[in-house]
């Protein structure tokens, strides 16, 4: 049975930077990642293992080629971006990880607002129907 893991949205700063930290042990955690596109991000990667495979981190846009030292954290800024998705990898290709990078101010509230907002407006219509007859 395969585990999803959650996707995490990065943290904004006061100065409207984007910060997410990212565990290297066997993988990357979180492996999901949302961002705001067409702002800066820095990707801290804190590495734990010592799999030669983790050595590296490549993106693959803008393609940045990265070492981890081990037991140790290395950050990666990234440009602003516009709307899409970047995939990262381990030197090897063998743990994969992507940033889904979202137009405009997202945060999970709003994401759980815009889900629920057609079934809600669905179901007051039928109970202001249903209190008219």
């Amino acid at each position: 049975m395969t585990v999803l893991a959650p996707q995490v949205h990065a943290r904004s700063g006061p100065a409207g930077e984007q910060t997410v930290e990212v565990i290297v042990d066997r993988g990357y955690r979180p492996d999901s990642i949302i961002a705001r596109a067409g702002v800066p991000l820095r990707v801290v990667f804190q590495r734990r293992d010592a799999d030669e495979c983790t050595d590296r981190v490549v993106f693959s846009s803008p393609h940045i080629d990265r070492r981890l030292a081990r037991g140790a954290t290395t950050t990666v800024a990234l440009p602003a971006q516009p709307p899409g998705e970047i995939r990262f990898t381990c030197g090897m290709g063998r743990y994969h990880g992507q940033i889904e990078l979202r137009a405009g101010r997202s945060s999970p509230i709003a994401e759980l607002r815009a889900a629920l907002a057609r079934p809600l407006l669905l179901a007051w219509r039928f109970v202001r129907e249903a209190g008219n007859r």
